[in-house]
């Protein structure tokens, strides 16, 4: 069980758009296993009761308010749901082939109280030095309270929307042999009443709301070991993941705040050496490049134009050293001192370094 406090400040030092929440939750997940002569089985039960009382989110508690602690304000609003699920799986090796399949049951009891049967499948055949790897699962995502009760100057919820339905597929190939690893994945999943916040014009505030997304993409991961073959303390690692999207209705969106903002091309390569054997040099590269726009703001204001992401490329350098007990690392962070835009409208930090010790007692 647990308990967990907020306060959010829309403005710094104002209270216009101010927020409090008190957030109760209540989880047990007990599991039975069993190994028997046809594989392992497993049995497994989830319990989630959740409560929030805050100044914005659930229903209107009426002279029920319950004062705020520290504060001179009330909660007056609160929701609860419970939420139960139970998985039955079972893993089994064929010769070559291993077989791990399931079935998930989930039910929810809030506004919606909807219940989803969510079928799993994992295939594996292993070769020397190959692995091939089909899955296949079914999820949901209930929306969270925020997306369904918030209301602000800038967004509001929906108490009308669905649950996120998603059917995910991919087929994974792994490599290995001495000095080199490789993985190569496809994937296509096919969402259903996705959520995200939007808006549907310029003068629009975030809404949230469902809509059908279908993603399509492929990635890889690789590792050179050259320590594995030579003398030289050295690893290599390269990586790559190309995804696009397709949203499946026609309605115009004029920005969307997450789900169609998402990284259509991401490349990574690293470096590892250990030109000492305590001192250990690491560094890495990524490149970035997102689909989407951010709302454009000049002097404080709104300028009511959309600015599209621009793709760019970061560098860290991590220095780490180990004495006896004691670990001295220094990390120096956009070590080429890039100005980018990530996601939203903010300016990302330049160069800077952070510096530190972790003793084992």
């Amino acid at each position: 069980r647990c308990r967990n406090y907020d306060h959010f400040h829309l403005i710094r030092t104002k209270h216009f758009g101010e927020n409090h929440h008190r957030t109760d939750a209540f989880t047990i997940s007990p599991e039975m296993r069993k190994r028997w002569k046809e594989g392992e089985s497993s049995f497994r039960v989830n319990y989630r009761h959740e409560t929030i009382l805050s100044t914005n989110l659930g229903t209107p508690l009426g002279n029920d308010s319950v004062k705020i602690f520290g504060s001179e304000l009330y909660y007056k609003k609160r929701q609860k749901r419970d939420m139960f699920g139970a998985i039955l799986s079972h893993q089994q090796k064929v010769k070559r082939w291993v077989f791990d399949a399931g079935l998930h049951y989930t039910q929810s009891e809030d506004i919606s109280r909807r219940h989803d049967f969510l079928p799993f499948l994992n295939t594996t055949y292993g070769l020397r030095r190959i692995r091939l790897t089909l899955s296949v699962n079914k999820s949901v995502r209930i929306p969270t309270f925020t997306d369904l009760f918030y209301k602000s100057p800038t967004t509001i919820g929906n108490v009308g929307l669905k649950s996120e339905k998603k059917t995910t597929i991919q087929l994974k190939a792994k490599h290995r042999r001495k000095g080199f690893e490789n993985e190569l994945y496809l994937f296509h999943t096919i969402g259903k009443e996705m959520i995200d916040w939007v808006m549907y014009t310029e003068e629009d505030t975030y809404h949230s709301a469902n809509f059908g997304l279908k993603s399509i993409g492929f990635g890889y991961h690789g590792e050179i070991k050259i320590s594995e073959m030579t003398n030289l303390p050295i690893k290599i690692g390269l990586g790559y993941q190309h995804i696009r999207q397709r949203r499946e209705d026609n309605i115009f969106i004029y920005k969307s705040l997450y789900a169609l903002e998402y990284l259509r091309n991401k490349a990574t390569a690293s470096i590892t050496a250990q030109p000492f054997r305590n001192l250990e040099i690491c560094f890495d590269t990524r490149f970035m490049d997102r689909v989407g726009h951010y709302i454009r703001y000049e002097n404080r204001g709104n300028t009511g134009m959309l600015q599209a992401y621009v793709p760019y490329c970061v560098s860290d350098l991590e220095i780490r050293y180990k004495v006896k007990r004691a670990k001295l690392f220094m990390t120096i962070n956009n070590l080429f001192n890039q100005i980018y835009v990530d996601f939203g409208n903010i300016p990302q930090p330049g160069i800077y370094a952070q510096a530190g010790v972790s003793i084992k007692i």
